[in-house]
């Protein structure tokens, strides 16, 4: 095996709190090297670890949570199909991978990162992400309407390191080690390859190739506003079944101006299944991200599945007439947007086929 991976202090640490109650093996994230000129690369990994796992930080005794480990390696391909090769060795076994790449860009350097969700991530025996709506049909039996994840691979926009983040990830010293988190005295230099111990508010702890431990300080990239960090946390959330941090957090992540569109669209798609999962209507969110891109059959497919949450909502309640409006409101809509989708398209034939059912009851009063 090309790599060696550490499932360190700070990884065991970082586990996800979950106030739904829901019960769902951990989930694992797997964050190597970035490539690009050393020892820099290692760095940008390391504080982006840093980053996730401060989201993470158990407050409670928590059985199952969130796994994150490290490469000391970049990925051998700059690529999805890399990282969720890489993700899937017995040491790893990853569902989520956060990756990258560095660049001189002008007289600067340029960090650019991905996101892959790996098909691991379909192989757990629990998947909160998978969004479902119960309804039944003329025979009273019950139907099941479900849909995954938007989308499995995600680009970050690009970020220029500041020339103090050049200056200290490019020194030949290596980063500088300190015997306490926030303060004291300097002890020594990580180079080469480390070990993360531990991370806390503030500082992460290491071993350097040398056997130096202390700690080091990140905050050249920390106050940078790393697309990669806050969707990754945000995600973790979504995957996890947190559903109402995950609805702050995505909900955050739209509102920003800086937000890319796609990303923006999958954000608020995200943050309505989570509010769907929380037995509130999602339709806005899906509304609002179909109305970014009307050319996106994928915000147009969740707006279909939300329209047809709220309308078994109105059946549920007995308001006919609302019910009514509602199916012919989304038969319209599946008109218009039927371009969008293929011909052969399963799950929007099995949509229509609950249209149909819909109408064969209301025409019977």
């Amino acid at each position: 095996m090309r790599s060696t991976l550490r499932n360190s202090i700070a990884a065991v640490a970082a586990c996800v709190c979950l106030s739904s109650g829901a019960s769902a093996e951990p989930l694992r994230l797997f964050v190597p090297e970035f490539s690009g000129p050393e020892p820099i690369g290692k760095y940008v990994m390391t504080t982006l670890f840093f980053e996730i796992t401060k989201a993470f930080a158990a407050r409670s005794p928590i059985e199952k949570g969130v796994w994150i480990l490290y490469g000391h390696e970049p990925l051998e391909q700059e690529t999805h199909d890399a990282a969720i090769r890489e993700s899937s060795w017995p040491s790893v076994r990853a569902d989520i991978v956060v990756w990258g790449s560095i660049r001189n860009y002008g007289d600067g350097i340029i960090v650019q990162s991905f996101l892959t969700i790996t098909p691991l991530a379909d192989e757990r025996q629990v998947r909160p992400e998978i969004w479902s709506v119960h309804t039944t049909g003329r025979t009273d039996k019950t139907a099941k309407l479900k849909i995954g994840l938007p989308r499995r691979y995600y680009e970050f926009e690009p970020f220029r390191l500041s020339d103090d983040a050049i200056q200290k990830y490019f020194s030949p010293n290596g980063v500088p080690l300190y015997s306490s988190r926030n303060d004291g005295e300097l002890v020594g230099f990580a180079r080469g390859a480390f070990r993360i111990y531990t991370s806390e508010n503030g500082g992460i702890q290491l071993e350097g190739s040398q056997g130096v431990r202390g700690w080091a300080r990140l905050p050249e990239l920390a106050e940078v506003d790393i697309q990669a960090i806050t969707f990754s946390q945000s995600l973790i959330r979504y995957m996890r079944g947190d559903w109402r941090g995950a609805i702050s957090a995505l909900s955050n992540i739209a509102k920003a101006p800086e937000t890319p569109q796609a990303l923006r669209i999958d954000s608020l798609i995200y943050a309505g299944i989570a509010k769907e999962k929380i037995g509130q209507s999602g339709r806005s969110e899906f509304e609002k991200a179909y109305a970014i891109n009307r050319l996106n059959g994928t915000s147009a497919r969740y707006v279909i599945m939300g329209r047809i949450s709220d309308i078994e909502r109105l059946r549920r309640t007995g308001d006919i007439d609302s019910v009514v409006a509602g199916v012919r409101d989304l038969s319209r809509f599946i008109d218009s947007t039927r371009a969008l989708f293929s011909l052969d398209d399963v799950w929007l034939r099995e949509v229509g086929r609950l249209l149909n059912e819909w109408q064969f009851q209301l025409d019977r009063g």
